[in-house]
């Protein structure tokens, strides 16, 4: 007898029936299907999809090209779902839970887990597992999915967990923002926003620990296309006023941009020229990055202590070396006649600004690594200025609007290990902060401000228990 609070019943059969739902056709196991009958095409007829050649009548040919995927038309595309799909690599057979082939190429893979256990575990235990053992599948990868019904997450084959992100909203900015599966299936599944995903929303960048695959998440998505549809609306109109696409630091802002010009390039007719305009110096790296992808698809006696006791002594023991090994660096803008004006103040700002004209100190803070732990800033790195590894901000300075909402997304980067951002604040400034996070950040959704706001002294509870 089954059971119906199982994986497949609670997760898998609904979402093969949303596919169904889709658009996509649907199979089980390893299918070995013949030629659908109304894919089928007569001998003498030419494909509309790469190239080839082709007879016609007696010592004739035909050229034409096929595509691998018709880009402009998915419904002339073949989807297939499959599910239980089994594939054997050098050591081991492995079975995915659902396989979505587009044209015969397994561009969409999707793992799942029964509600109560953690879509994380559909990532850890069977994509990385998957990845190691049957690598081929992966050959054509555009999307890896992990959910268990409530929770769902997306990313691309080089992403880790953290790497991985949600999908909340199918159409529109102004929806509700949900993570169930069905909203992940229907933003990035449906047949023509999937192919606009790989084709328009795709890209490689170089980073220190090598190529990465980006794909575009989904505020970028949702944004890039508004914008091109409102870019549309005013050349028909015939003036410039396209609108203001809003997107604070470390949103993605660059690749953003590049999603957008790489589009208009590829979809809207016209010589088109884009001017991007940066207020930072580090940008104009991003600059031609942007170009480049847009050409370029002390006790003496021992005490003996038990294995708990070991574990924590050994956490303090590592806390107290990265205490006596933090350096801490001074960050500010030269002045005219800074030496003297310093001196009244009783301090001396020559060895630091020799430090700020000798060391790359903006690359060593971004080195999780390196000592440089601790930086004093006034202006400079405040704002437009990128470290993934920074996970809290002291905040004695007074800051309004876009000014505030940039100093506090310093501390909002994903990195290995970072649950969140702790901004500890000085200044007073929360009515400030309601004031900005109201204009920028939570928009339509209510409610958003408690969660991200707590007293300090629940926080230093926090950090003294940890």
């Amino acid at each position: 007898m089954s059971h119906a609070y199982t994986e497949d019943q609670l997760v898998e059969q609904p979402a093969i029936g949303l596919f169904a739902e889709l658009g996509w056709t649907i199979a089980f196991g390893n299918p070995h299907p013949g030629p659908s009958p109304r894919r089928r095409r007569s001998s003498s007829a030419p494909s509309p999809a790469g190239r080839g050649k082709q007879g016609e009548g007696r010592g004739g040919q035909q050229t034409v090209r096929v595509r691998v995927i018709d880009w402009e038309n998915s419904a002339a595309n073949d989807f297939l779902l499959v599910s239980q799909f089994s594939v054997t690599g050098a050591l081991y057979t492995c079975r995915s839970d659902l396989i979505g082939f587009v044209n015969g190429l397994p561009l969409v893979v999707i793992e799942l887990k029964k509600p109560g256990v953690p879509a994380r575990a559909a990532f850890d235990e069977n994509l990385t597992h998957y990845k190691q053992q049957i690598p081929a599948l992966f050959w054509y990868n555009a999307l890896l999915i992990a959910s268990n019904g409530t929770d769902s997450r997306v990313g691309s084959l080089t992403a880790d967990w953290e790497r991985f992100f949600e999908w909340k909203r199918i159409e529109r900015e102004d929806e509700p923002r949900r993570v169930a599966l069905e909203v992940m299936l229907r933003g990035t599944c449906d047949r023509a926003r999937l192919l606009d995903l790989v084709e328009n929303f795709t890209l490689f960048s170089e980073h220190k620990a090598g190529l990465v695959k980006i794909i575009g998440q989904n505020r970028q998505f949702l944004g890039v296309n508004n914008s091109i549809a409102s870019m549309l609306v005013a050349r028909k109109l015939g003036h410039v006023r396209v609108g203001v696409f809003w997107q604070t630091q470390g949103s993605g802002k660059s690749f953003s941009m590049v999603f957008f010009a790489q589009k208009v390039l590829r979809k809207v007719a016209g010589n088109w020229t884009f001017v991007v305009v940066t207020d930072r110096v580090e940008l104009e790296r991003v600059e031609r990055e942007i170009a480049k992808l847009v050409k370029n698809p002390d006790g003496k006696t021992p005490r003996v202590i038990g294995p708990a006791d070991a574990i924590r002594l050994q956490e303090l023991n590592q806390r107290l070396e990265v205490l006596k090994t933090t350096d801490m660096a001074l960050i500010v803008s030269p002045v005219q006649n800074e030496i003297e004006q310093m001196k009244r103040h009783g301090l001396d700002i020559e060895p630091h600004r020799k430090r700020m004209n000798d060391e790359a100190l903006d690359e060593k803070f971004k080195d999780s690594s390196d000592p440089l732990r601790i930086v004093f800033l006034c202006a400079m790195w405040l704002t437009g200025f990128d470290v993934e590894c920074l996970s809290t901000l002291y905040v004695d300075k007074p800051m309004k609007a876009h000014t505030l909402m940039q100093a506090i997304a310093l501390a909002n980067r994903v990195y290995p290990g970072k649950d969140f951002g702790l901004i500890v604040d000085y200044n007073g400034m929360l009515k400030s902060l309601r004031e900005a996070l109201a204009q920028y950040a939570l928009g339509d959704d209510s409610g958003g401000e408690e969660e991200i706001i707590a007293p300090i002294a629940e926080r230093v509870a926090a950090l003294i228990s940890a």
